[in-house]
């Protein structure tokens, strides 16, 4: 497994995901290390990590991650899970606790029926993306991926994104067994299970995971605190960068405490 470490200080891992490598966490790396020892890496078949066979699901891609921790000698960590690396960290944190010291879900979903999953039509053409010629599938990503608000404010730096996001996507075999992971997983008893500190952030304006998955894990997990950033996208990350890193930051260093300063608190 390819992986990235950067910084000195507590541990925390990033968990990016689908069908994107560490490379995309490239807006909090720099900000983080400053505090935290930051680690990154690329799943299965992703990034410079080699491919496996399909049909493996969220529990073995956290059976990865925790491998990965093993292989650093990383007792307990924070994490940090984006979208699909979300599902993944509520694996770690709902059946592996002793191994996580505070998580922050971002953009994600606990899955299941009682989750409010993405309009087929449009998680399709999502998975197709990497079958498109560049230009569509940049377009595609440019218009799932980021709020509007985002790409009227800033369209250059949205479409430079979007067109890497196309160009670094792994192979459409790798997009469809993560998408298919996503799809089966099924994560609200266990998400009833997590007990760690956790903050739950989500944009109102995201397409692909929508923002009442968000407020769903926040009513599943004991104590956990909502955010959401008002306008953003799935590409929070992105779109309010010093925000969220700012928030996740605050969070990881003070249990929480100054989370709320950054966004909107609450349901």
């Amino acid at each position: 497994m390819a992986y990235s470490s950067r910084g000195d200080g507590p541990p925390v891992l990033l968990i990016m995901g689908l069908g994107l490598g560490r490379w995309a966490w490239a807006r909090q790396v720099p900000p983080l290390s400053r505090r935290f020892r930051v680690i990154t890496y690329d799943h299965r078949g992703t990034g410079e990590s080699e491919a496996s066979p399909p049909g493996y699901g969220i529990e073995d891609l956290a059976a990865d991650a925790l491998g990965l921790l093993d292989a650093l000698g990383i007792a307990r960590t924070h994490v940090v899970g984006l979208s699909m690396g979300g599902q993944i960290a509520q694996v770690l944190a709902g059946g592996r606790p002793s191994r996580v010291e505070r998580l922050v879900l971002c953009a994600t979903s606990p899955g299941g029926p009682g989750a409010v999953h993405p309009d087929p039509a449009l998680w399709g053409e999502f998975l197709d993306i990497t079958r498109m010629p560049t230009d569509r599938g940049a377009e595609v990503s440019l218009r799932l991926v980021f709020g509007r608000e985002f790409r009227d404010r800033d369209p250059r730096t949205a479409a430079l994104v979007a067109r890497a996001y196309r160009e670094n996507l792994p192979s459409p075999e790798t997009v469809a067994a993560q998408g298919l992971a996503c799809e089966r997983f099924d994560g609200a008893a266990l998400a009833a299970r997590i007990t760690v500190p956790t903050l739950v952030v989500h944009g109102t304006a995201d397409v692909l995971v929508h923002p009442d998955n968000a407020r769903l894990l926040a009513s599943l997990i004991p104590g956990a605190t909502l955010l959401l950033y008002e306008g953003a996208g799935h590409g929070l990350i992105i779109e309010q960068a010093r925000r969220f890193n700012r928030d996740v930051a605050a969070f990881l260093g003070s249990g929480g405490r100054e989370a709320t300063a950054g966004g909107r608190a609450g349901g």
